[in-house]
């Protein structure tokens, strides 16, 4: 059986591969995982030439309403609230450009503010619905964007109100405990070869001290706090380690896992389902 994903180090891919892992599928050896450009993914599949696919929306919903797929779990539903597109730059574009660099951050705090606002939802549509963007009619992209979802064509659409969350629980903020999950699947599924401690390559590459730089800047609040635990809240809760008490949503994974960032050597090693191309051993020294 052939699957569809973006990019080898695209978030699809490790939820195609984390979805399959926790049901005892090697997505090495027991199907064959391919990439695909979201907007071939449709064709594709209506073509034969893959049997499933992982990607963003409003690709999903296209086959579902063309009546040629349905979706079978969401990324939200395999990880609850979880990272999804990052805005990266390069060290050396930052340290040349720092004072821009800033105003680029505040400028996509407020336009996230601003899009998670529900009255302004069916505005964000019709802007990215365009040809010029992700060239798919209105109907489809509003179904994930004003927080419904529909799963079948024969379904009614069902509420899923955090399918798309930009501003509201920090979800700007380059959590290190992200960057170090994404960093030990990567691990688990041989892309990385020479053992590293994974907390502290995350902290050199995400830069929560830019974000707060931003954040003071605009008044909002923002975390004080660089790493926490995932997987281990299942209802909304709140963050107390900021400089204002922020609401938080869930961000339970679907199989009841726990990711601590402290003991991400573990992790790696501990799971049923992997292709190492490191050692165990190797790992956990590292990661000790």
């Amino acid at each position: 059986m052939t699957f569809a994903m973006v990019f080898p180090v695209s978030t699809h891919n490790y939820e195609i591969r984390y979805w399959m892992g926790s049901a005892g599928i090697d997505p090495d050896q027991d199907v064959r995982l391919i990439v695909i450009p979201p907007p071939q993914m449709v064709a594709n599949l209506k073509a034969g030439n893959i049997v499933g696919y992982c990607v963003g929306e409003p690709w999903n919903e296209r086959a579902v309403e063309a009546g040629i797929g349905r979706t079978l779990i969401t990324n939200y539903e395999i990880w609850n609230n979880n990272p999804e597109k990052v805005f990266g730059v390069n060290l050396e574009w930052h340290e040349k450009n720092p004072r821009t660099h800033q105003a680029l951050i505040m400028a996509l705090l407020e336009a996230t503010q601003w899009m998670d606002q529900p009255k302004n939802r069916m505005e964000v549509v019709s802007l990215i619905a365009q040809k010029s963007y992700v060239n798919a009619p209105d109907e489809v992209v509003k179904m994930s964007m004003t927080g419904t979802f529909k799963y079948a064509k024969d379904e009614e659409p069902r509420p899923l109100p955090d399918f798309n969350v930009f501003y509201r629980y920090a979800a700007n903020f380059p959590w290190l405990s992200h960057a170090a999950w994404f960093i030990s699947q990567m691990y688990r599924w041989g892309q990385l070869e020479q053992p590293a401690n994974i907390l502290q390559t995350a902290g050199s590459i995400y830069r929560p001290d830019l974000y707060r730089q931003a954040a003071k800047a605009l008044g909002v609040p923002y975390p004080t706090i660089d790493v926490k635990k995932e997987g281990i809240n299942a209802k909304p809760w709140t963050l107390k380690e900021a400089t204002s008490p922020i609401a938080m949503g869930p961000d339970r994974f679907f199989d009841g896992g726990v990711f601590d960032p402290a003991k991400s050597g573990e992790y790696v090693t501990g799971f049923a389902v992997k292709n190492l191309k490191v050692t165990p051993e190797a790992l956990l020294k590292a990661n000790s």
